[in-house]
């Protein structure tokens, strides 16, 4: 089928292909007997067809491009293709070079066409080779043969980066006579191709997409906010985000993220600005998230969704708990006991940490949840407390880091006052207490404050100085 492609372009424009001399492969040295040896000895352990590619100079120092194919089965051979610009192969050489272009069996040597393309584009830089990998080998010899002989219209889309097009262009609807990429494909914008280029399986996407207007369509609405090429997962996120466009907006933070993300985080993300869109009060003031945190970001717009749907019910109930008793203030802290289920979710959203978890239990009268602001910045949160069964159980900043000494000894105040148990070695983690700066000194102080432990060293009654690791002992 590429060879009716091939002949019909060169029977419907009048090119330079017409007029190029015939490759004469003699008038080059074939490469030394090293090198072909090792080629040899890796067709013969690979037992598979190979291909080696190398730059060289003929008599006269022009480059050329030397090709050694290779097959050991079912008959042992190798065929030998020499490109140089502006010579075109014999009809046999041709054809059997094209065959090989598509074959899919063959091992490339990774170092070899590596070395070869950083050469190449050293050489003949305006042929606008790209980066082919190993199993690109086939795009890659055409890119350079058409280039060579100016074969329209794939010297055109190969030097545009266009290689999915043009490796696949027998298969397409094309303008045989564009002159340039855009004209040739359907005056689709260059961009656009290149979009579509990327990868073959956003190729194969296009291709197979009955409705291709669409692609058209979601390029034209978006195209203001792109700025480079975007990648597969980001272009599958426009894709997806047109077709509910009305309800959500681009976000640029989201489209960034997906640069480095999976095809499985789209619809994730795509929920998200919709409960966004939804719950506008309470959801914007939970963050976007990273693709490592976009569960987590999902199921805390749930929790705040499932209560929002019970909102008239649990401030009902935290009516009825209401007790203005845990009220207190002094000249620098205050702490007070949360009447709505907004104030509840406003100081866990702000805060970054797990009350959601506790607002149902906290309206049943199962646990208790109270605020500590600073005086003179009653409105904006500061430390979230949780007491229990008469203790004092969590005291945390936002995001559940740990108090300073200044905070704790207000909270010692605070449940003396109330009459509740307090014991920072109750609250914290070992791993917590040691972030506290001064944590040790400040507890031997405690310990002196309220329990005044003596222990017998030597015979002789006296204090003895805790550690934070005698703590732990104590607790274990």
């Amino acid at each position: 089928m590429q060879d009716d492609f091939l002949d019909l372009c060169r029977k419907i424009i009048n090119q330079k292909y017409f007029v190029n001399p015939v490759v004469e492969k003699k008038e080059y040295s074939i490469i030394d007997k090293d090198t072909i040896a090792c080629m040899d000895a890796t067709a013969i352990e690979q037992c598979m067809p190979c291909i080696f590619f190398y730059l060289r100079l003929d008599y006269n120092g022009n480059n050329f491009v030397d090709i050694y194919y290779y097959e050991y089965l079912p008959v042992s051979f190798c065929y030998r293709f020499v490109l140089e610009k502006n010579k075109k192969l014999s009809d046999y050489d041709e054809k059997f070079f094209l065959r090989i272009s598509r074959k899919t069996d063959v091992v490339v040597n990774k170092n070899n066409i590596n070395k070869f393309l950083e050469d190449f584009d050293i050489v003949f830089p305006e042929t606008h080779i790209v980066g082919y990998k190993a199993n690109e080998f086939g795009k890659m010899l055409e890119h350079i043969y058409f280039s060579f002989i100016h074969q329209v219209p794939f010297e055109i889309l190969y030097k545009a980066q266009l290689d999915n097009f043009a490796y696949n262009i027998s298969d397409l609807e094309i303008n045989i006579l564009g002159t340039t990429p855009s004209s040739i494909m359907d005056n689709l914008p260059l961009k656009l191709l290149r979009i579509i280029n990327q990868s073959e399986e956003l190729f194969n996407k296009w291709y197979l997409d009955e409705d291709k207007f669409n692609w058209i369509n979601v390029y034209k609405y978006y195209s203001s906010y792109i700025e480079e090429i975007p990648n597969d997962v980001q272009w599958q996120y426009l894709m997806d985000l047109f077709k509910v466009r009305y309800s959500v907006e681009f976000d640029r933070k989201i489209y960034k993220i997906l640069k480095f993300s999976c095809y499985d985080c789209i619809d994730k993300y795509i929920t998200f600005c919709k409960n966004r869109k939804r719950y506008t009060t309470y959801l914007t003031l939970i963050e976007i998230p990273d693709e490592e945190h976009i569960d987590i970001g999902l199921y805390r717009q749930e929790k705040v969704i499932r209560i929002l749907q019970q909102e008239k019910e649990l401030n009902i109930e935290l009516r009825n708990i209401y007790n203005q008793h845990w009220d207190f203030r002094d000249d620098e802290y205050a702490v007070f006991m949360p009447r709505r289920v907004e104030d509840l979710l406003r100081e866990s959203l702000m805060q970054h940490n797990c009350l959601l978890d506790y607002i149902i239990p906290f309206a049943n009268d199962e646990t208790l949840i109270l605020f500590m602001r600073r005086k003179k910045t009653i409105d904006k949160s500061f430390i979230t407390l949780e007491i229990k069964n008469g203790c004092l159980k969590q005291a945390y900043f936002d995001q559940n880091k740990v108090l300073g000494i200044r905070e704790l000894l207000f909270l010692e105040k605070y449940a003396a006052l109330m009459n509740i148990e307090f014991n920072p070695v109750d609250i914290y983690e070992y791993d917590e207490l040691i972030m506290i700066e001064g944590f040790e000194t400040y507890y031997n102080e405690y310990i002196r404050r309220h329990e005044r432990p003596i222990f017998s060293i030597d015979g002789e009654m006296s204090f003895y100085q805790l550690t934070i690791d005698d703590l732990v002992m104590e607790c274990d």
